[in-house]
């Protein structure tokens, strides 16, 4: 069976992936949860405030209780917040793990190959995943990521022009990453939170589409594989060792290196209000 039978073949077998578990859901749910808008820290007020709109937390309404709730595994939101029958759905994101998303190389390779993506590109970050000169992880020795920037630099260089020229394809990426993942049926996150129960920076989805459609060419400086700000790198590549996990080694992420800082620049320059 050639390389691209088998990811036809693939196609009909696809299910949704599963996600990361992240941190600080559980003392931000406390915290939310039953809490009284009148006796929530500044900080969350904020945050509350540009969740539901400033017209919402009236004199009046605020000493109506929140509801807050963590949702089910494998979708991109991590809790559901309720207010006055409103609700709003949350990515959590914390510490240094900069990772968004996994999922199978072969379910990502039907989503560029969707999107109309180049089979060369495709082959290249195939090349780079395995890092071991073939398309399906069966070579003898498997490189280091500076090992293989040098085997591939030409081609990586080739292949984040096409990957990054239509911010159409890189905001689409970023939903499937951070707000929606690959189930369309799936509830989307309108909030990526990065932060704990105490401090953090609350960004709606809006304000980072506005960042990614006025800042063309912002990520150039990546030498890595990447889509907009996110990199695209093997789970596990497990260079010049035994692979210990085949699902690992099958698995790509998109990384989001500098996820903090970018958040807090698009508070400050993209604003949002409902």
């Amino acid at each position: 069976m050639s390389f691209w039978h088998a990811i036809s073949k693939y196609k009909e077998e696809l299910c949704p992936m599963n996600n990361l578990g992240l941190l600080n859901e559980d003392k931000i749910q406390i915290t939310l949860n039953n809490a009284r808008y009148l006796n929530l820290s500044n900080h969350w007020k904020g945050c509350i405030q540009l969740m539901f709109g400033a017209s919402v937390v009236s004199f009046f309404n605020r000493f109506k209780r929140l509801e807050c709730s963590k949702t089910t595994n494998f979708i991109k939101p991590d809790i559901k917040v309720s207010y006055l029958d409103r609700t709003k759905y949350v990515s959590i994101k914390g510490g240094k793990c900069k990772c968004l998303h996994m999922e199978q190389l072969k379910s990502f390779i039907i989503y560029l190959l969707d999107n109309g993506i180049s089979k060369r590109t495709i082959e290249t970050i195939i090349l780079c995943h395995f890092g071991d000169g073939t398309l399906d992880g069966s070579g003898a020795v498997r490189h280091d990521y500076h090992e293989v920037f040098q085997m591939y630099k030409a081609r990586v260089i080739e292949a984040n022009k096409e990957l990054n020229q239509n911010i159409e394809f890189v905001k689409k990426t970023l939903d499937r990453a951070v707000f929606q993942g690959v189930d369309p049926e799936a509830p989307r996150a309108d909030f990526i939170y990065y932060g704990d129960e105490e401090f953090g920076t609350l960004v709606a989805y809006q304000q980072v589409y506005k960042y990614i459609e006025r800042k063309p060419g912002n990520w150039s400086f990546y030498e890595n594989l990447h889509i907009g700000p996110l990199i695209i790198r093997p789970h596990g590549r497990y260079a010049h060792k035994e692979v210990v996990s085949e699902k690992r080694h099958n698995e790509i992420q998109l990384n989001w290196p500098h996820l903090q800082e970018d958040l807090q620049y698009i508070v400050k320059n993209y604003g949002f209000t409902i």
